[in-house]
C-alpha cells in the first residue's frame, strides 16, 4: 500500500489521516466530481489524504469521460490528485460486481478488508454518495 500523501503546509497541528470515500456514479450525479474537487482542496492543509472508490464510485476509477454525456469533468481532478501524490484506491469487490475491466493508471486496487482497515484507522472520514 502506498503511503498517504502529506502536504507541506508548514508548522501547525499534526497531520490528520483523512479518507474521502466516493460511492456514487460519475454519470448521474455531480457529487463524485465534487468529492474529487474537495479532495484537491484538502491537500492544502497538513493532511495524510487517501481517496477510496467503492460501490458505484469504482466507475470514477475507470477511464470514463462523463463530460461526453454532459456529466461533470473528473479527469483534471484525478490528474491533480495523482500529481500531488494522493493515493487513489479502488475496491476489488466493487470492481468485480460491476465488471469494470480497466482502471485508470495510478489507482491501487485493494480488498474490501484492506479498505475497511484504511477507513477505521483514519482520523477523519468524508463520505460522498
Amino acid at each position: 500500500m502506498a503511503p498517504a500523501a502529506e502536504s507541506s503546509a508548514g508548522p501547525g497541528p499534526a497531520p490528520k489521516k483523512v479518507v474521502v470515500i466516493v460511492r456514487g456514479s460519475p454519470l448521474n450525479s455531480v457529487r463524485p466530481a465534487e468529492a474529487l474537487r474537495a479532495s484537491v482542496g484538502l491537500t492544502l492543509a497538513k493532511n495524510k489524504l487517501r481517496v477510496i472508490f467503492i460501490e458505484d464510485g469504482i466507475w470514477m476509477a475507470a477511464p470514463l469521460h462523463p463530460e461526453a454525456v454532459e456529466g461533470p469533468e473528473v479527469g483534471k481532478h484525478l490528474e491533480a490528485l495523482l500529481a500531488l501524490g494522493v493515493p487513489l484506491v479502488g475496491d476489488q469487490t466493487s470492481r468485480q460486481a460491476r465488471r469494470v475491466k480497466k482502471l485508470r493508471d495510478g489507482v491501487e486496487l485493494l480488498s474490501r478488508g484492506a479498505i475497511l482497515d484504511l477507513i477505521t484507522s483514519a482520523d477523519v472520514v468524508i463520505p460522498f454518495a
